[in-house]
């Protein structure tokens, strides 16, 4: 957002937004799609952008716009998804047929809802800008929830890539095959001590036997 408002305020809103009557308030209207180059002009200072109007949208054609045309978050596109669940009652597969997605591809969105605290900041942060890391780190939080916070935290300098999640979570599973393997060989060991008595012989060879 950064970005585009520095180029705003040199060149303006190149692209008009479009708009639409608001239902209830008389003399106002509502952005249809263009809310990023309305946000980023505002951080420029434009009092003034060009705008074009437009009634025939529906709200699912006004959501496809956006996703065209502005650089969404993952975490923006999950909320809408969301909210037309809730609002409309629709189910995943009828929300992907209506938007022309896969049903993964809403499935995906849907499931970083429930992402921690800490992805869900830096998605709206714009660290974090792939669906498919945001959903890796979620299901790697499950079980290492301060790794992956330190893992974001470390991160915060620059942006989130799918390489650096990749990696990251191949050393969390590193970390769990060395782990597993190391309790592995403990339960083997105490399982052979049991086979020896305290002065260390072995409890199955015969008492009499002469040594």
């Amino acid at each position: 957002l950064a970005e585009l408002s520095e180029s705003i305020a040199k060149f303006g809103v190149l692209c008009p937004i479009s708009i639409k009557p608001h239902p209830e308030i008389e003399n106002e209207y509502m952005i249809n799609h263009g809310h990023r180059r309305f946000r980023a002009a505002q951080t420029a200072g434009l009092n003034l952008i060009p705008a074009f109007l437009d009634n025939n949208i529906n709200e699912v054609g006004q959501f496809l716009e956006n996703i065209q045309r502005e650089d969404l978050t993952p975490l923006d596109i999950a909320n809408w998804l969301s909210h037309a669940k809730e609002t409309q009652g629709l189910k995943s597969n009828e929300l992907a047929a209506m938007l022309s997605k896969s049903s993964t591809w809403v499935s995906r969105h849907l499931s970083i809802m429930d992402a921690s605290e800490d992805i869900q900041n830096a998605l709206k942060q714009g660290l974090i800008t792939s669906v498919e890391s945001a959903v890796s780190l979620s299901k790697a939080s499950k079980d290492h929830p301060e790794a992956v916070a330190k893992f974001i935290e470390d991160s915060k300098d620059g942006d989130v890539t799918q390489k650096a999640v990749r990696e990251f979570i191949k050393s969390l599973n590193n970390s769990d095959d060395l782990s597993a393997d190391t309790n592995a060989s403990n339960d083997d060991f105490e399982s052979s001590d049991d086979n020896f008595d305290d002065d260390g012989f072995d409890d199955d060879l015969d008492s009499d036997t002469n040594v």
